[in-house]
């Protein structure tokens, strides 16, 4: 059956080889005429998950390192890589031990300094590795300004959005060449799975768009394709979404990695392309729960845009204040209970669903208030589990540093959100002591210990020792990873369970 077949669920196809009698030439091969070549189940997850980020090619791998191994393989003997320092352990591992056996130059940068990324791009310079935020320390980098400097070289560039995902962050609008996403963190709800896609984009040629934006965009939405060179660079955008890689560039491009996908066997099995099908549909909704409880709760912070503030407030508050008569109860100075046809109203211009949590009371300030007024009293009882975990551990005395970018302290939270739709669930913290950490990830029982995130479970570990253990104790320390930090990943529990098993563990240390 074909890939584009409209079945409600698609069924997944588990044959390695398949009979070629339909082909009119006996000297033809049928398109799915051995599974490693192509298999019409992971045809189907392939567009689909190129469609999460407009592109127009995806290649779907066995893991993230797999995916990342190919595109290695694009960069020649005597070439250049260019690449942050604070990065997976595993791509570490590959950029330090493995890639420079084949004559390829590798140069370790602080991606969050833009002058240090510019004095190592080069004419050599063919690729640009970066994470935005990082595993584990969470440091942001510009990617449309890097995009821009990789492109003046023609070089790609490849952006690991692991910690992120389609729905909450696109490189590809940004600039970057490939995007790879981690399949199975966000795309799916299981964690043993590690499928890594590879998105292709075929910019227009002869097309060059000049934005209005201050910065030069490479999207993949039609003609607002931009910084187009004469030498017509590849661009590259990479996003994780659980071992997913996404990458918009030329078709030759898109031929060289399926071809080294082809001949390494490195394409996912039919069985698992499948179970990453499922997982897709409830993507969006497990990426919400993790960051927030309910989806427009995120719409009732006191610290939201005002532009936002204000046309919320126009199309949804007022509109319900002034719905029947009897609203105009909070004229006067008490709180007013709202009748079931004002809740529906509200539901229904708002796009919620009886999911969505809505405090049924109104005080007088909502009526008048100006638009560009602090919103006092939240619409919706909602909570961000993994801001409210972050802003717990800050607060806590045993604890020295928190790294997430969605706390107001954190010096790359205005570049991140100009980036991004939100933080992301994944984030680490020092506590100063390497045996009160230890304590930590030993005690803590509603958190999973490994080296995986963006789970449906909330998972704890500690870096040095466990994904970034390959990595010399001295160029950790040279680099700012210390022992003592630990990275969480919130899942989807209630967020004041995982407070007081932290709580409970930071307090309990025998030190």
């Amino acid at each position: 059956m074909a890939a584009s077949s409209s079945l409600s669920f698609r069924p997944f196809f588990s044959s390695v080889a398949t009979d070629s009698k339909g082909v009119p030439s006996a000297t033809e091969n049928g398109a799915y005429d051995y599974t490693r070549s192509g298999n019409p189940t992971r045809d189907a997850l392939e567009s689909l998950s190129a469609k999460l980020d407009k592109a127009d090619r995806a290649f779907c791998f066995t893991s993230g390192m797999a995916a990342l191994a190919a595109v290695a393989h694009l960069v020649g003997t005597g070439e250049e890589i260019v690449a942050g320092y604070d990065i997976y352990g595993g791509s570490d591992w590959l950029l330090s031990q493995v890639i420079p056996k084949t004559g390829v130059v590798v140069k370790r940068v602080n991606t969050s300094d833009l002058g240090e990324v510019a004095s190592a791009i080069g004419p050599s310079t063919k690729l640009v590795w970066l994470e935005s935020p990082t595993n584990p320390r969470q440091i942001i980098s510009d990617i449309r300004k890097i995009a821009e400097m990789a492109h003046a070289h023609g070089a790609i560039v490849l952006v690991d959005n692991s910690i992120m995902s389609p729905v909450l962050s696109q490189p590809l609008d940004l600039g970057a060449s490939k995007e790879n996403n981690l399949l199975t963190s966000k795309l799916l709800q299981i964690t043993n799975l590690f499928e890594l896609l590879l998105f292709f984009v075929r910019p227009s040629f002869f097309h060059t768009l000049l934005c209005t934006r201050p910065q030069s965009v490479l999207a993949v939405k039609g003609d607002r394709l931009s910084f187009l060179l004469l030498s017509l660079p590849l661009v590259l955008c990479l996003i994780f979404i659980p071992d997913c890689l996404l990458v918009s560039t030329i078709n030759s491009l898109a031929k060289q990695l399926y071809f080294l996908q082809n001949a390494e066997g490195s394409g996912v099995a039919p069985f698992d392309c499948w179970i990453c099908l499922r997982g897709i549909k409830t993507m969006a909704l497990r990426v919400q729960k993790q960051q927030w409880k309910s989806a427009s709760g995120v719409l009732c912070d006191r610290r939201m845009p005002l532009k936002l503030k204000g046309k919320f407030y126009r199309t949804a508050i007022r509109l319900a204040m002034l719905y029947g008569t009897e609203c105009w109860a909070v004229k006067h100075q008490h709180v007013h209970k709202m009748s079931v046809a004002e809740m529906r109203m509200l539901r229904w211009r708002c796009g919620l669903t009886r999911k969505d949590k809505i405090r049924n009371e109104w005080v007088r300030h909502v009526q008048r208030r100006p638009t560009d007024a602090p919103v006092r009293r939240c619409v919706y009882g909602t909570e961000d589990n993994a801001k409210k975990i972050a802003e717990f551990l800050t607060s806590h005395p045993q604890v020295t540093q928190v790294n997430y970018a969605g706390l107001s302290g954190h010096p790359g939270r205005a570049l991140h959100y100009s980036q991004a739709k939100g933080a992301g669930s994944v984030m680490s913290f020092l506590t100063g002591s390497l045996a009160l950490s230890k304590h930590i990830v030993k005690t803590t029982k509603y958190f999973g210990v490994t080296v995986s995130f963006e789970s449906v479970k909330s998972l704890r570990s500690l870096p040095c020792f466990m994904s970034h253990a390959s990595i010399p104790s001295a160029v950790r320390e040279g680099r700012g990873l210390s022992e003592d930090l630990i990275r969480i990943s919130v899942g989807i529990e209630d967020a004041d369970d995982m407070i007081a098993d932290l709580d409970h563990a930071l307090k309990t240390c025998p030190l």
